[in-house]
């Protein structure tokens, strides 16, 4: 049976559907376990191009890498899942949308389920992507461009997909898995004086590129950073009425897992964390490793690096340090593994 943590009451969340939620999720663990039948996994993955870079700097750090988990009917050899785990924000489509979306990654399950058939379940799992973008891959914010970047997406991963052979199938993988939970090094935000003047300057500087018609990546990214110099003061009025402590105080601790399928490592991070701790984890560690962030319960902010700046670096709740001790902590578990 699956158990739930308590959480305490988080101001702004609906817990009547956080509740319906976890019976839902309860049930389906149930209804998966009475339905069980043999089955069989592969793990690979793939490069990717065109669907996203550094949404600071295009020639800046991303990670091509998308991680790719197929289970198969045993006896039929029919695919039934897919999970999918790629570095990249699904913004194709901006706030200017009014509409509920699940942007590039909708239609790159559609194309997947039209490759290897409409009833197999599809998961897409964000890697850290949290200065990663579309913006300087696609020709405009609209569905056309989203289904373009998902198609895209899922033709790579089928590509991939294609190539397998019954060699690189198990039938039973060593499955495990490891959590400890760490504290967020909270970052001291700005007064409200400073952030207003931050604000301005934001503000000023995305009004230069606009007029100057800098181009739809430099304006965008001004844009954000005013996005986030609008967010850094309300978050510093909050800080100074005692409302941001409120809040925070419900994560002091935050969990970091790693699952171990076979000779693959998964780790599991909150938060919305920087393309650089990906790659940071996954050249330390020798066999093949993915990292999925926005997991392990609600923690919002985004985890930075130390050179961050604009957007993220304005409205992030938590220091760099963070993040370095999230990648120690997953590293450490792995290493637990490792020695067994």
């Amino acid at each position: 049976m699956l158990a739930f943590r308590h959480d305490p009451v988080v101001p702004g969340v609906d817990h009547d559907y956080l509740e319906k939620l976890k019976k839902r999720i309860s049930e389906a663990g149930i209804k998966a376990v009475g339905n069980a039948e043999a089955a069989e996994i592969a793990i690979t993955s793939t490069e990717i191009s065109g669907v996203g870079r550094n949404r600071h700097n295009p020639s800046g750090p991303r990670d091509p890498e998308a991680g790719i988990i197929i289970v198969r009917n045993a006896a039929t050899k029919a695919i039934e899942a897919i999970s999918l785990i790629y570095c990249m924000h699904p913004t194709v489509l901006h706030e200017d949308s009014k509409l509920v979306s699940s942007d590039f990654p909708g239609y790159t399950r559609e194309y997947l389920k039209s490759r290897f058939g409409k009833n197999i379940t599809v998961l897409y799992h964000t890697g850290p992507e949290g200065n990663l973008s579309p913006r300087y891959d696609v020709k405009g914010q609209t569905f056309a461009e989203a289904e373009r970047l998902g198609n895209l997406l899922g033709n790579y991963v089928a590509e991939k997909i294609d190539l397998l052979t019954d060699a690189n199938f198990e039938s039973g993988p060593f499955i495990g898995a490891a959590r400890r939970t760490i504290s967020p090094v909270r970052r001291k935000l700005p007064d409200t004086k400073t952030a207003r003047e931050n604000l301005e300057l934001r503000q000023s500087e995305f009004a230069r590129l606009k007029s100057e018609n800098a181009g739809h990546g430099p304006v965008r990214t001004a844009e954000c950073s005013v996005f986030g110099a609008e967010e850094t003061l309300f978050l510093a009025q909050c800080a100074e009425n005692g409302a941001l402590e409120a809040v925070l105080k419900n994560y002091t601790e935050v969990e970091i897992k790693v699952l171990c399928i076979g000779n693959t490592y998964i780790a599991t991070f909150p938060g919305e964390m920087f393309v650089e701790y990906s790659l940071q984890l996954k050249e330390e560690v020798p066999k093949k490793t993915f990292a999925i962030c926005l997991a392990n319960g609600e923690m919002q902010g985004y985890i930075v690096t130390e050179n961050a700046s604009g957007y993220e670096a304005d409205n992030s709740l938590f220091m760099p340090e963070t993040g370095k001790i999230m990648v120690k902590t997953a590293l450490e578990l792995i290493s637990e593994y490792e020695q067994h």
